[in-house]
């Protein structure tokens, strides 16, 4: 039969609500949000244990639900590593979700399929971390927050440059706002919808640590005198104000509900 309807009484076609079809009219409910509705924070317990906070969530139409757990974090082999804890879902495999933890000196990209066209794996990042051979230090999570029908949260990136700060107009001089730059957002998440001036920040800035303290100590600074500043979105963008000029390049990351 070339139609088949859902909300009927079963007569062997018609009536039949599978998992996939149930799937995709939560993903066209929610904007095809992918992430944490409530809950599922990422705390550190000591040595290379986590807890992930009870909670649920939502992937391409499909929930699920998250019972508080103590995860072991895998540990590098020596030295200290860039660490991820993540949900994977596989809807093909043997466990179609679990959480499993990274230990890398460059984390991998995402795997980030389209469960409603067919993909089968999807993996949301809950926190980042570095990981020596025993310890984890610098937890940061990372979750995309899909606040359902009511906006859609995920994690946005803009690369701000070094030479790309120019100054600002004199009233915001007169606000002690004396540089700026606008840049564009990119996403992960092919389905995020577009940041627009009405969108609304979740976070302060952010930034993926890279392991090496000296460089991150800059990129501290740097994050501190962006959050000392103003930020508004724009149309896919940012715009950045600040009081003094940044000494180095920082790929900034928000979490940003539209």
């Amino acid at each position: 039969m070339s139609l088949v309807l859902y909300q009927i009484a079963d007569d062997g076609t018609n009536g039949i609500v599978t998992p996939d079809a149930d799937a995709k009219v939560y993903a066209c409910a929610t904007g095809d949000a992918c992430g944490l509705i409530t809950g599922g924070a990422v705390t550190w317990l000591g040595t290379n244990r986590l807890q992930v906070a009870s909670g649920w969530g939502i992937v391409h139409g499909r929930c699920f639900k998250i019972e508080r757990e103590t995860v072991m974090a895998a540990t590098s082999t020596y030295g200290t590593k860039q660490g991820r804890l993540l949900l994977r879902i596989d809807l093909a495999g043997s466990t179609p979700i679990q959480f499993v933890t990274q230990a890398e000196s460059t984390l991998p990209v995402l795997v980030q399929e389209d469960l409603t066209t067919g993909g089968t794996i999807y993996e949301l990042p809950l926190a980042t971390y570095s990981i020596s051979t025993t310890t984890v230090s610098n937890l940061q999570n990372v979750a995309p927050q899909a606040a359902g029908i009511y906006g859609i949260a995920n994690i946005y990136y803009a690369s701000l440059t070094l030479n790309g700060w120019t100054a600002c107009s004199s009233d915001d001089q007169a606000k002690g706002l004396l540089y700026q730059q606008t840049a564009t957002l990119a996403c992960a998440n092919s389905h995020a919808p577009v940041v627009t001036a009405a969108s609304e920040f979740l976070s302060g800035i952010g930034y993926d640590k890279t392991g090496v303290p000296a460089t991150d100590d800059v990129l501290n600074e740097v994050q501190d005198i962006i959050n000392d500043g103003v930020t508004v979105t724009a149309y896919n963008s940012v715009l950045v104000k600040v009081k003094e000029n940044p000494t180095a390049e920082i790929r900034a990351r928000w979490v940003i509900q539209s």
